[in-house]
C-alpha cells in the first residue's frame, strides 16, 4: 500500500527506483504510523476498510489512464470487486462507493471505442461485484431469511447520529487486559455538554426516525453545527496512537504536535499555491473523504479519520513544492504565519482540553490523569 498504490494516487509516474522518492514513501509511512500504529496491529480495523477503498480508487484512476484493452478489463475487474468489499468491512463506505461507481460511469463513458467495449467494461464491474458479494447473499439467505447482499445492520447508523448529538468522542478502553486499573469500564464517553442538554430539553434518548432527527437539526442548526465542529476537531488529535486505550495517563504533548503541526503546515502549502495538481488530488481522495464526511455525525473515534490523516501526510510527503512553501510564502509572511499559528494552536488545544475533562468516568489532562 505505501510503497506503490498510494503514491500513484499522487502521480501516475513510476518512481519505485528514485532515492528521493523512497525517502518520500518512508516519511509518509512514519507519520502515518505514529498517528494510527494501532490500526496496524488490528488487522480488521479501520486500515483494512481504508485500504480496500484505495484499492478500488487506485482501480479507477487505472482504468481511466490505462490505454491497452487488458488492462482495462482487469481494472474494471477490481474496482467492482473492491468497491463492494470495502463497503462490507465498514458500512459507511457505501458513499464511497456511490460515488466511484458514479465516477467508474462517467470515466467509461469518456473511453474511447465501440459501444460493444463499453458494454463489455461495465459487465466485467457488474459482475466483479457480484461476485464479491456473493458470500453475503448466501449468509443473509441462511441466517435471516432473505434474499440481499446488503451488510445487515439494524438501523446502527440513526442510532449513531443519537450518540453523535451527546458524545463529542468515543474510545475503547483495554488497560485491564495489561495491568492497568485506571477504570474498570470499557467505554470512554466524552460528553457533549450542548448536544445532552438539547437532548434531555427534548426527552430523546434515541432517534425513532430520520425523520425526528433532521427536525431535530432543523429547530437548533446552530448548536448541531457547532456540535459537528468539535467532532472534526476533536478527531484531529491522535491522543492514543495505539486506537485501542491501553493507558490513559499518557505523556499528550506529542500528539498534541502531530495533531497541529502537519494540518498547519498543509493549509500554509494550500495558501502558497504549493500543492501540485491538487484539482485531480482532491477528486481522488473524495471517495475516501466522503466516507469521514458522513460518520462526523456520528458518535466519532479517531480511527474514523485516517482517510484526513492519508491526505494531509501523504500531501506534504509527495506532492509539496516545499521551497514554494518555505522560500516564497512563509519568508513573506511570517509575522502573519505565527500570530494565526498561535492563535489557532490555542482554539484547537483549549477545545482539546475540554475534550478530555469530559470524559465521563474519569477527567483526563494532558500531562495525564
Amino acid at each position: 500500500m505505501f510503497t506503490f498504490v498510494i503514491p500513484r494516487l499522487y502521480s501516475e509516474k513510476d518512481f519505485s527506483k528514485n532515492k528521493e522518492h523512497l525517502l518520500k514513501v518512508l516519511l509518509n509511512f512514519l507519520l502515518v504510523f505514529s498517528v494510527y500504529c494501532g490500526l496496524f496491529v488490528y488487522s480488521l480495523s479501520d486500515f483494512f476498510a481504508f485500504s480496500l477503498c484505495t484499492l478500488s480508487v487506485f482501480f479507477e484512476r487505472r482504468f481511466k489512464y490505462s490505454e491497452k484493452l487488458s488492462k482495462k478489463v482487469l481494472c474494471a475487474l477490481g474496482v467492482g470487486i473492491f468497491v463492494y468489499l470495502s463497503y462490507n468491512v465498514r458500512t459507511i463506505y457505501l458513499f464511497s462507493g456511490i460515488y466511484i461507481f458514479f465516477l467508474f460511469i462517467i470515466d467509461l463513458c469518456k473511453t474511447d471505442g465501440r459501444k460493444l467495449t463499453k458494454i463489455i467494461f461495465f459487465l466485467v464491474f457488474a459482475a466483479s461485484f457480484f461476485l464479491a458479494a456473493f458470500p453475503m447473499l448466501i449468509a443473509n439467505r441462511r441466517n435471516l431469511g432473505r434474499n440481499s447482499i446488503a451488510v445487515p445492520t439494524e438501523s446502527l447508523m440513526l442510532a449513531q447520529v443519537a450518540w453523535g448529538i451527546k458524545y463529542q468522542r468515543y474510545d475503547t478502553y483495554i488497560g485491564f487486559r495489561f495491568g492497568n486499573d485506571e477504570q474498570s469500564d470499557a467505554r470512554m464517553f466524552f460528553i457533549d455538554p450542548v448536544g445532552e442538554k438539547l437532548l434531555q430539553k427534548e426527552s430523546i434518548t434515541s432517534f425513532a426516525s430520520w425523520k425526528q432527527f433532521f427536525k431535530f437539526c432543523k429547530k437548533y442548526p446552530l448548536e448541531v453545527a457547532g456540535i459537528y465542529v468539535r467532532h472534526f476537531v476533536n478527531l484531529m488529535f491522535p491522543v492514543w496512537p495505539e486506537t485501542y486505550v491501553k493507558k490513559i495517563g499518557n505523556f499528550k504533548l506529542f500528539a498534541v504536535f502531530l495533531g497541529i503541526v502537519p494540518f498547519f503546515l498543509f493549509g500554509v502549502a494550500l495558501a502558497a499555491g504549493a500543492v501540485r495538481n491538487l484539482p485531480e488530488l482532491m477528486k481522488t481522495y473524495a471517495p475516501l473523504l466522503i466516507s469521514t464526511l458522513f460518520i462526523l455525525a456520528g458518535a466519532v473515534e479517531s480511527r474514523f479519520f485516517i482517510s484526513v490523516f492519508m491526505l494531509v501526510f501523504g500531501t506534504l510527503s509527495f506532492s509539496t513544492d516545499w521551497k514554494k512553501v518555505w522560500g516564497d510564502y512563509v519568508l513573506e509572511h511570517k509575522f502573519a504565519c505565527l500570530g494565526l499559528f498561535v492563535i489557532l494552536s490555542g482554539l484547537v488545544i483549549s477545545q482539546w482540553g475540554v475534550m478530555l475533562m469530559s470524559q465521563s468516568a474519569i477527567p483526563i489532562t494532558f500531562l495525564g490523569k
